[in-house]
């Protein structure tokens, strides 16, 4: 199957339904699940920004799913940091931080170029959750290599 261009859209509101849709398909599907899932995003949100589609969109392509974005002070561009399919959390190579390696066990993740955990956000608590939001937020406190800081670039 070949893949799917993908949807782009600068409309905020477009990316917010689409976040909005897609939890509630995950909590008509296992509403435990769904919920913790809509915790982390929040979580996720408060982090990176809610200023979609600048610190995140929802991508539409073969899959459908929320991706939080910094901008790289290397090349001056945004990128994305983090992808969130309903069942992983995913961190390019070159963002990662290898201290991290147990809370992301897979190392050639999405297509090869990303650390990556399956997640079964049924059982992702608290608990659980804070411990990969503090890794998220070391691997965020690189101010040579990462800035959350959009309108600097």
């Amino acid at each position: 199957m070949p893949r799917l261009t993908a949807i782009e859209s600068d409309d905020p509101e477009f990316h917010r339904k689409r976040l909005k849709k897609f939890i509630a398909y995950l909590k008509r599907w296992d509403r435990k699940y769904g919920a913790n899932y809509e915790v982390f995003v929040r979580e996720l949100l408060k982090i990176f920004g809610d200023n979609p589609p600048i610190t995140w969109r929802f991508l539409v392509t073969t899959y459908e799913y929320p991706a939080f974005r910094v901008v790289n002070r290397q090349s001056g561009r945004s990128t994305y940091f983090l992808r969130l399919p309903e069942d992983r959390i995913i961190i390019p190579h070159h963002f990662f931080l290898q201290q991290f390696r147990r809370l992301f066990p897979i190392d050639n993740g999405f297509y090869n170029s990303a650390d990556e955990v399956i997640v079964d956000f049924a059982k992702f608590g608290p608990r659980k959750q804070r411990e990969y939001l503090d890794a998220i937020k070391e691997m965020l406190d690189r101010p040579e290599m990462i800035s959350l800081n959009f309108g600097a670039y």
